[in-house]
């Protein structure tokens, strides 16, 4: 297996950021049927967001990398045969927990305002819960996510991209869109479940699927309250998985044209 030990900030920052734009065009074009400045200040939002996302994650892959080791994988012809689990389990670990400890500082900071010394005792609790579960959640997430790809990609065939001048280009749109969906898959099935049983036993209220978002949870109820519970569910599962294929499609065709181009694609440092 190979070690991947550092991603260019630059490079990944600016791959987010362009890819970001382009969705944020996308979702503006749409919000112009609503509102004219919410369609003009959108894709700004979304851009910096995920431009400065990307230096972050890039960032701290690179320090977390000198002092627990990077994301180690198979990668060979030019395809990516399988990831080592522990190691994605354990970036994800401290990645997810960084971010749960600066938004935990953030709400505490808040509280510690507002509530005065009480307001602050409640602060630390929120980080030090905010950072166990944090790290819980992607400790579960990322062995979960590799060990998935892992046998889907032994049955199927994993991603398959080139890496030239360590410059990853070319991705095969149908290799990562076959993985994506089969991943997804299992994900949405286990929010249905969620979403059945949560019905079932409370059928004025549902909750929230574990892997999905606010909006997954508004659309499930929708789709629950207006179809019943079983044609709802099947349109939730439906729905998120169109969804996410959709994103996924447009990252892909934009990041190869970026990449094509020799000033947007991802640099790798990689090592045996």
């Amino acid at each position: 297996m190979q070690t991947i030990k550092s991603v260019d900030v630059w490079y990944f920052a600016k791959a987010s950021g362009i890819i970001s734009l382009v969705i944020g065009l996308m979702y503006g074009a749409i919000f112009a049927f609503i509102s004219g400045w919410v369609a003009a200040i959108f894709p700004v939002i979304i851009f910096v967001s995920g431009f400065l996302g990307g230096a972050l994650v890039a960032w701290l892959y690179n320090f977390l990398e000198r002092h627990i080791g990077g994301i180690r994988w198979d990668y060979n012809n030019s395809v990516l045969k399988s990831l080592d689990v522990y190691s994605v389990a354990k970036m994800y670990t401290f990645l997810v927990m960084i971010f749960a400890l600066v938004v935990g500082i953030i709400v505490a900071l808040v509280t510690g305002l507002v509530g005065g010394f009480l307001g602050a005792l409640v602060g630390v609790i929120i980080i030090v819960v905010a950072v166990i579960i944090g790290g819980i959640a992607g400790f579960v997430s990322g062995a979960i996510t590799s060990f998935l790809y892992n046998v889907f990609a032994g049955w199927f065939g994993g991603y398959r991209f080139e890496i030239h001048a360590n410059t990853i280009k070319n991705i095969n749109i149908l290799s990562v869109i076959k993985i994506v969906f089969l991943i997804s898959l299992i994900f949405v099935l286990f929010d249905g479940l969620v979403l059945f049983l949560s019905y079932s036993a409370h059928p004025s209220s549902i909750a929230s699927p574990p892997t999905g978002s606010a909006a997954a949870l508004n659309a499930a109820i929708s789709f629950v309250r207006h179809f019943g519970l079983g044609v709802g569910i099947t349109l939730y599962i439906v729905f998120s998985l169109i969804l996410t294929i959709l994103l996924v499609l447009v990252q892909v065709i934009l990041y190869n044209a970026i990449a094509k181009r020799n000033w947007g694609g991802v640099r790798l440092s990689i090592a045996k």
